[in-house]
């Protein structure tokens, strides 16, 4: 029924019963279409019509009135809605939104947390402030540095998002997650820590111990995880599979073969025996622990991890220490890191792995990592 002709042949006989019903009839065909345009001038035509104040149909009319304005009003709010929650499904900023869910953070911080370069934050949050999902919660004008938190509108929207999962698939998610990546940052790890962090999202210690075991006999069965039992305390202890190099990928395979000469390169230009903090991620801690242990000086060198500067595990020594990061990107994202712009100012010597000739941050010395120290 075309609304248009309706309203011709309404106006014609505004105090017709029969047209106005006709009107009603049309009405109540439209508005299940969602076409907001087609409403808004249904409205003002009809709120054009010459209809006597003191009769039965001036009261209907405004009737049609109120509730078409009232549907346009929920159509748009929807429309609203479906848009934010397909802006926020963009790959990397629904991320970013389920992080600041728990609080304001950091750009530094959500680029260590999530694994993204700091550039790639940095965007993201500009076009989410320009959303209106988040906003920065410091009068700073440069918005690299400050804090960023959910607008209410960000929190609806992440409450959506979420409600989209059943809880408990999520938080089977996120524990999923948070033990692959425990064991990935560390190598090995008994039960017991690996319950710990099921338990800070379970909020159970049985339901905790239930779902690591779960989860560590599907990944042995996927062939990530091996699993061994300590004979002494009977507990079991977790590693991540030898067999696995998917996981650790061909820089991990690359730092295995070529992180001793790396360490070689070093001692060329600095061969005092003062402890090295090799700053790493996921893919190269196990590497890098294996070779510092190995080296004359492990016992008082170590590595530095996500993890650590999470938890607060680490902090530069009194003595004198040498900086070595195996990633340019991550000197980017430290440097307003507060722990790592530490390690950077009081470091005695910086070093960078490279593994091409590439620019080198200022004030960092360059160590190949794709050539054999005897052909430097």
């Amino acid at each position: 029924m075309n609304l248009k002709k309706v309203l011709t042949r309404f106006a014609l006989s505004p105090d017709d019963h029969g047209e106005l019903r006709r009107v009603a009839r049309a009405l109540g065909n439209e508005l299940p279409r969602h076409r907001l345009d087609v409403l808004r001038s249904f409205r003002s035509e009809l709120a054009r019509m010459c209809v006597s104040g003191a009769s039965y149909a001036a009261g209907y009319v405004a009737g049609m009135l109120d509730v078409t304005a009232e549907y346009e009003s929920t159509v748009r709010k929807g429309e609203e809605d479906n848009a934010l929650r397909r802006v926020a499904l963009r790959e990397g900023w629904r991320e970013v939104l389920v992080e600041l869910r728990s609080g304001p953070r950091l750009p530094s911080e959500l680029s260590s947390r999530l694994g993204r370069d700091r550039s790639t934050i940095t965007r993201t949050l500009r076009r989410l402030r320009a959303s209106g999902l988040v906003q920065a919660t410091s009068d700073s004008a440069d918005g690299r540095t400050r804090p960023h938190r959910l607008t209410a509108e960000g929190r609806r929207v992440v409450a959506s998002l979420s409600s989209a999962i059943p809880g408990d698939v999520e938080r089977g998610i996120s524990i999923a997650v948070h033990l692959l990546q425990y064991l990935l940052e560390h190598g090995q790890s008994p039960a017991s820590a690996l319950d710990t962090i099921a338990e800070a999202v379970l909020g159970d210690a049985d339901a905790a111990s239930a779902a690591v075991s779960k989860w560590a006999s599907e990944s042995e069965r996927a062939g990530i995880v091996s699993t061994e039992r300590d004979l002494a305390t009977g507990s079991e202890r977790y590693h991540v599979h030898p067999e696995a190099p998917p996981l650790l990928g061909a820089r991990a395979t690359l730092l295995w073969e070529r992180v001793s000469s790396v360490l070689d390169q070093r001692k060329r230009y600095k061969d005092e025996p003062i402890p090295i903090y090799v700053r790493t991620g996921e893919e190269g801690w196990a590497a890098w622990a294996h070779a510092l242990r190995a080296d004359e000086i492990g016992s008082t060198s170590r590595t530095i991890v996500n993890g650590d500067l999470m938890s607060g595990a680490v902090a530069p020594p009194d003595e004198r220490f040498d900086l070595l990061y195996d990633d340019p990107a991550a000197i980017r994202a430290d440097r307003d890191e507060p722990t790592m712009q530490a390690f950077m100012e009081q470091a005695d010597s910086k070093f960078v792995v490279t593994c091409a000739e590439a620019d080198v941050p200022e004030g960092f010395i360059q160590l190949r990592l794709d050539l054999d120290s005897e052909a430097q």
